[in-house]
């Protein structure tokens, strides 16, 4: 009896354990592309938007990301760095070719409707 009851506390540990480990914070955007929801940031195979990413529209063949940049550089962390034009107190905007893993970025909105206009989104 005593083992049985150390093997089923066994196994719902396991299972609360398993359970915790793959519960993650983030949301797949398709094609290799992910938002970390609690980070802020988006990831993908050809560019990292470090936070603070703060709307995304996810369409069938690209990403547009409105971003805040953070006030303090992230070059110790991120492999890339941007140049944000108009300093790090302007919201800036990206798109995200998810088929050919291409990107407009970061620009500010009078750029990102130009863009937009071009490409017939």
């Amino acid at each position: 009896m005593r083992k049985s009851l150390y093997i089923i506390s066994g196994v719902l540990l396991m299972l609360i354990l398993w359970g915790t480990l793959f519960h993650c914070n983030t949301r797949r955007l398709g094609c290799g592309y992910w938002l970390d929801i609690e980070g802020k940031r988006i990831f993908g195979p050809t560019i990292d938007i470090p936070p603070e990413v703060i709307h995304v529209e996810n369409h069938d063949t690209f990403i547009i990301i409105k971003q805040l940049p953070l006030k303090t550089p992230e070059e110790a962390v991120y492999e890339r760095t941007y140049t944000y034009p108009a300093g790090r107190d302007s919201t800036y905007y990206w798109i995200i070719y998810k088929t050919n893993h291409r990107y407009h970025g970061p620009m500010l909105y009078d750029e990102y409707l130009q863009i937009r206009k071009y490409i017939k989104l």
